[in-house]
C-alpha cells in the first residue's frame, strides 16, 4: 500500500484466523537503520515496530493455508513452511563459497608472481 493510501486501507474487523510462524523479527547490521518516527524500517525490528504502531511485538509471517489469498489470483505468494525450518543458507554452503573464493586467490596470485617475473 503506498503511504498515503495507508489511511484508505480498512481494519479487519472480528475474529480473524491466520496460520503462520512467529518470529522474533530480524537484527540489523550497520549498513542498515530503521527510522522509526517516520515509520521506515528497512529491517524487522520487531520491538520498535511496536513502539511506532503502538501495537504488539509480534512478527507473523503468513503460510500456506487451504483458504484463497486475500488479494484473489494466488497473490500475495506465501513461504511454505518448510522455509522457516532451515536456515536459509546451510554450512556446506559457506564452504563452497569460501573454497572458490580462496581457489581464485590463489590463481591470481600466481598469475601475478608469473607475470611479474617476466
Amino acid at each position: 500500500v503506498p503511504r498515503d493510501q495507508v489511511d484508505q486501507v480498512s481494519q479487519p474487523v472480528g475474529e480473524l484466523c491466520v496460520d503462520g510462524v512467529l518470529r522474533c523479527g530480524e537484527a540489523g547490521n550497520r549498513f542498515t537503520t530503521n527510522d522509526a518516527a517516520q515509520r521506515r524500517f528497512v529491517y524487522l525490528d520487531a520491538e520498535a515496530m511496536a513502539d511506532a504502531t503502538g501495537s504488539s511485538p509480534v512478527v507473523l509471517y503468513e503460510t500456506p493455508s487451504q483458504r484463497p489469498s486475500p488479494g484473489g489470483g494466488g497473490w500475495p505468494l506465501q513461504r511454505p513452511l518448510s522455509s522457516f525450518l532451515e536456515f536459509h543458507v546451510k554450512p556446506e554452503t559457506h564452504l563452497v563459497y569460501s573454497a572458490t573464493w580462496a581457489s581464485l586467490s590463489g590463481l591470481m596470485a600466481l598469475m601475478t608472481a608469473i607475470r611479474l617475473r617476466r
